[in-house]
């Protein structure tokens, strides 16, 4: 009561053709699908008692015995096919397959590469396996396809550069500001080092230049910038010396110039009257002492000896006449200071200039004291000597002390002893005489003088 239709697809590899339903109950009739292979086409599908077609389905006559239905396929004249690749968003990246179109039943590889600030989420199409990794691999292509590569944006807003000295001994090189907002540019500077000159600078999208700073592109991705430095052909250099101030002293170095990369000893003399702070200069270890050595020479350079002046020595002496003295009697202090610079303290000894380098003169003022209450303030003269009198001074012990006012720690007393005078007694006048008593002592003188004369002796009574 039913009966099998036998689907034949002719080739084989043309395509497939199937019935439902099969078995057909006898006097029923069935519907048949013919789907063609990529590659083939359907050229006719027939029997069963149904009308020859070149479309699918294809409807049989009525089934009252087992039959046979078969579709027929021909080969495409088309032997490759085109890959549409597709960048999703557009801005995200670029996606390319090769080869470009693919030969029927082969296989592309696509590369997807994500711009600047994207990353690449996924792609697939073509009848390959989705990936999120690039290359991608099609399936077997036969027939236009796409293959489509979707890129998402990152969600990092900043990319570090990273700043590269060729040679590192050459210079340094950084970069402001470092990282970068996405799409900004930075400004890189780069410094040689001694000995060194700059040869080119580039990276991060900027144009390579010679000369520092340098500008990037805009920045959306971490990247590298890099100073490139040369060796200068100079093969030495003068070393300056300088000494501050000129009066305290001098310095020098040697050798002068230096060959570079080399050292130098540098000499201090201090002048009297000054001494050594310190000495530092042309990469050397800052010192209070000499020699000094200065670092590795690559470039002229500055030596500078700084010198202090050391404070001048002052001496005073006091004297006073008379002493011991009487009350009422004027009294004379004498002052006298002097200077002399010391020995020089670059010197472990003392020359003979020391011994005579006394200053010129001395000025200021010297405080006189009598047991601590002030006497007077004297200016010295052009000798340094301070001159006070006095004669006022009571009776008793006084220490004196004078002071040099522009050093109150340069000081000399002397202890003055003042002695009392003893009072003394009225003398008793004489009485005078009268006209006569003087008369009568004139007699007798002028009668002792003829006496005198005559060798008689006077006689008193006449």
């Amino acid at each position: 009561t039913s009966f099998p239709i036998t689907a034949v697809a002719s080739p084989n590899a043309g395509g497939s053709v199937s019935c439902s339903p099969n078995p057909v109950t006898q006097g029923g009739v069935a519907s048949c699908t013919a789907t063609a292979a990529s590659g083939y086409t359907l050229a006719s599908i027939s029997g069963c008692g149904g009308t020859t077609s070149t479309t699918s389905p294809y409807a049989t006559g009525p089934v009252n015995a087992a039959c046979t239905v078969t579709a027929t396929f021909t080969a495409n004249t088309v032997t490759s096919f085109p890959i549409t690749a597709v960048a999703s968003p557009n801005a995200g990246g670029s996606v390319s397959c090769s080869p470009n179109p693919v030969t029927q039943g082969g296989v592309a590889s696509c590369t997807a590469t994500a711009a600047s600030g994207y990353t690449l989420t996924n792609i697939s199409g073509c009848g390959g396996t989705t990936s999120t990794t690039s290359p991608y691999a099609t399936g077997p292509v036969n027939a236009a396809c796409t293959v489509t590569a979707t890129f998402t944006a990152n969600t990092v807003t900043s990319f570090p550069i990273t700043a590269v000295a060729s040679p590192n001994a050459g210079g340094s090189v950084t970069c402001s500001p470092n990282p970068v907002t996405q799409g900004g540019v930075a400004s890189c500077t780069a410094t040689a080092a001694s000995g060194y000159t700059l040869a080119s600078i580039s990276g991060c999208g900027g144009t390579t230049s010679t000369t520092s700073p340098y500008a990037t592109g805009a920045i959306n991705a971490a990247c590298t910038v890099t100073a490139t430095f040369t060796a200068n052909t100079v093969t030495s250099f003068p070393i300056t010396t300088v000494a501050s101030p000129n009066a305290g002293g001098s310095v020098s170095c040697t050798p002068n110039p230096v060959t570079q990369g080399g050292v130098a000893s540098c000499t201090v003399t201090t002048a009297n009257g000054y001494t050594l702070s310190t000495i530092s200069g042309c990469g050397g270890t800052a010192s209070t002492t000499s020699p000094y050595a200065t670092g590795a020479i690559n470039a002229a350079c500055t030596v500078t000896a700084t010198f202090t002046p050391v404070s001048a020595v002052f001496t005073i002496s006091l004297t006073s006449s008379p002493n011991p003295s009487l009350t009422g009697q004027s009294v004379t202090f004498i002052a006298t200071v002097t200077q002399a610079e010391p020995t020089n303290a670059a010197r472990t000894t003392a020359t003979s200039d020391d011994a005579t380098n006394v200053a010129a003169a001395v000025t200021g003022s010297v405080i006189f004291t009598d047991n601590g209450l002030p006497l007077a303030t004297v200016v010295l003269n052009a000798q340094g000597v301070a001159t006070y009198q006095i004669s006022s001074l009571g009776a008793g012990s006084h220490t004196i002390v004078a002071t040099f006012g522009s050093n109150s720690a340069t000081t000399s007393s002397v202890t003055q002893q003042v002695q009392a005078i003893a009072p003394t007694t009225a003398a008793t006048p004489a009485p005078a005489l009268s006209l006569s008593m003087l008369l009568l002592l004139a007699c007798a003188v002028a009668l002792l003088a003829i006496a005198a004369v005559r060798g008689v002796a006077p006689n008193p009574r006449g």
